[in-house]
């Protein structure tokens, strides 16, 4: 009895069933500190539109993102709030803030640069930073959005993302690509005290 064609049909489908779906991007990390760390990103839909507030939750953050059209060009403004040191503050439409941490007597910023937009695809840079006379934090990635699924989840993609604290003289940097989806609830513009958070 030849088992080689059955052994072959059984590599394949093993093959196959571990292959991730069609349509799904797979984005790798370097970082040898985790192992290989990948990231699955949804396809991308040109269903719905970017205008309106979208929100994202985790364990650390609640984030309400208001998105406006303006002569073409897509703009978004934040509130963040982190929930360990209830750091929290509100950027303009140019995605910019500076504000007191509320802890210490240090100084905070954030900038989101939108260096490409369309209608159904964001492409920039983010920059996140917390400094204080002996210590400091540091975010910066470039970043993607795009609406996926249903129109009204966004995914926000940060390939190259990378986390810096510095203590002193001791700096700790961890590489590690970010996914965050965000979820469209309304198409008009809510108040913070109107987030599901």
């Amino acid at each position: 009895m030849n088992r080689f064609p059955t052994c072959l049909a059984c590599t394949a489908a093993l093959a196959l069933a571990i292959v991730p779906g069609h349509g799904v991007a797979r984005a790798q990390s370097s970082d040898l500190m985790y192992g290989r760390t990948s990231v699955l990103l949804p396809p991308q839909t040109d269903s719905g539109s970017f205008d309106g507030t979208w929100f994202y939750v985790n364990r650390d953050l609640r984030i309400a993102m208001w998105m406006q059209t303006v002569d073409g060009k897509v703009q978004a403004k934040f509130q963040i709030l982190r929930t360990g040191m209830n750091e929290t503050f509100s950027t303009g439409w140019d995605g910019r803030a500076t504000y007191n941490p509320g802890v210490g007597n240090g100084e905070g910023s954030f900038r989101l640069d939108l260096a490409k937009t369309t209608a159904d695809r964001l492409e920039g840079t983010w920059e996140w930073a917390l400094r204080f006379h002996d210590s400091s934090r540091v975010e910066t990635s470039e970043v993607a959005f795009y609406r996926s699924a249903d129109g009204r989840q966004m995914t926000m993609h940060f390939p190259t993302y990378k986390l810096e604290i510095a203590r002193y003289e001791d700096v700790s940097t961890w590489e590690v690509p970010q996914l965050w989806t965000f979820r469209k609830i309304s198409r008009r513009h809510l108040l913070w005290d109107e987030m599901p958070f």
